[in-house]
């Protein structure tokens, strides 16, 4: 998600989703590279938080443990 939705804040979705739906990765991508943003995003559910600028060299290797994250939790269901 991108924390700027038009109109919801980015972090009551990120809240609203993981209330019902714990399993899913939710990876907040900012243009602010504060701590204090991290944190937030971190404390209303969020995975993980990357700013726009860490994309390029970031993105694929977070997206990749995310979803390799998921696939265990899954599995560990025994949904698979």
């Amino acid at each position: 998600m991108d924390t700027h939705f038009p109109h919801i804040d980015v972090f009551e979705a990120t809240r609203r989703i993981k209330a019902d739906h714990l399993e899913i990765p939710i990876l907040i991508i900012t243009d602010l590279d504060s701590e204090l943003h991290r944190d937030y995003a971190i404390l209303a559910g969020a995975d993980a938080c990357l700013t726009k600028e860490s994309i390029q060299t970031e993105l694929i290797p977070l997206m990749n443990k995310l979803l390799k994250q998921g696939l265990k939790d899954y599995g560990d269901k025994g949904d698979v």
